[in-house]
């Protein structure tokens, strides 16, 4: 509908967004995945409305109860999380980045369609200064390294989830790609903060996740998940002495978006040297141009992991 005007395909989302909030009352689970399920959906369901915000089709009747809908059904559970890490008996960092990432881009995308500046405010603060995994210093927990082969002159940097496995790992650059680019769309600049630290995380990410793989050995520092001091009622920490081949490889649908929105802003490709190098790889599909796809491409997974970002990032940020 934005793209080409077309009122059918409008009117189709419509009523796709006017039958869930009618339908659905709650989100639920008999554990906390409940929690992710309100952050990965929510902030998707957020963006369609906002691309639907003055689509004449949509009533103010209706727009008003599918914002209620995300208040009531999404937003509370997003908030709840947030606000205790997970729930009682867990430390701050129990559970790992990706969860608040997808809970603050669902409250972000929440307060900007229904033009609430406290929700916003609290992800900024949250992103820029909270204690939990998505903050930005507990996301990306230590200081950048130079990356040994040269190839990118970004320093780079491991995340919380490097150790962990690769299908985390890319996560938790997708997600926080989404995340930046909303807070980019309404002047906050979360890509830049603290001299593009995001940056050297997406860089790291792609070194070790596109192709050709590395020859050399990744720069790794040791980290402990949730050690026996932490706080947390059930001890079942990790020690990470090194990034983690499990999932290797995994594609998801964010680099265009990153290496994009930093080739706008004056960066060079030799800054972007890995960015650049698995944005070129999702362009393609049995070796034909076609982008990177949206939610449900089967590049993405079968499961779950298929639908967590919006995606479509070659048709909506590539600029050559």
């Amino acid at each position: 509908y934005r793209i080409a005007g077309d009122t059918d395909c409008a009117a189709a989302a419509v009523k796709i967004l006017n039958d869930w909030a009618d339908v659905c009352k709650q989100i639920t689970a008999n554990d906390n995945n409940q929690y992710l399920a309100a952050g990965f959906q929510g902030y998707q369901f957020a963006n369609a409305a906002e691309l639907l915000r003055d689509y004449e089709g949509w009533s103010e009747t209706d727009q008003n109860d599918f914002r209620n809908w995300l208040l009531t059904v999404w937003y509370e559970k997003n908030k709840w999380f947030m606000d205790t890490h997970g729930g009682d008996g867990v430390c701050d960092l129990h559970y790992w980045s990706n969860w608040e990432l997808a809970n603050m881009a669902s409250i972000l995308a929440i307060g900007i369609y229904t033009e609430n500046p406290e929700m916003v405010t609290y992800v900024y603060r949250q992103f820029r200064e909270g204690e939990g995994s998505g903050a930005l210093h507990n996301m990306i927990p230590y200081a950048p390294v130079a990356d040994p082969s040269g190839k990118t002159s970004t320093p780079i940097a491991q995340c919380m989830e490097s150790g962990r496995d690769q299908g985390h790992a890319t996560l938790v650059s997708s997600m926080c790609a989404e995340l930046c680019q909303m807070a980019w769309n309404i002047g906050i600049d979360f890509w830049g903060m603290e001299e593009n630290l995001v940056l050297s995380m997406f860089e790291y990410t792609a070194m070790y996740n596109s192709l050709p793989y590395p020859s050399i050995e990744m720069p790794f520092t040791e980290y402990k998940y949730c050690p026996e001091d932490c706080g947390c009622s059930g001890k079942h920490g990790a020690t990470h002495l090194a990034v983690s081949a499990d999932g290797r490889g995994t594609e998801r649908p964010c680099w265009d978006l990153i290496y994009n929105h930093y080739k706008a802003e004056g960066l060079s490709d030799n800054q972007l040297y890995y960015s650049k190098q698995f944005a070129e790889q999702l362009r393609y599909t049995d070796r034909k141009l076609t982008g990177d796809g949206g939610a449900g491409d089967s590049r993405y997974g079968s499961n779950s992991s298929a639908f967590d970002q919006i995606g479509w990032g070659t048709l909506l940020f590539y600029q050559e």
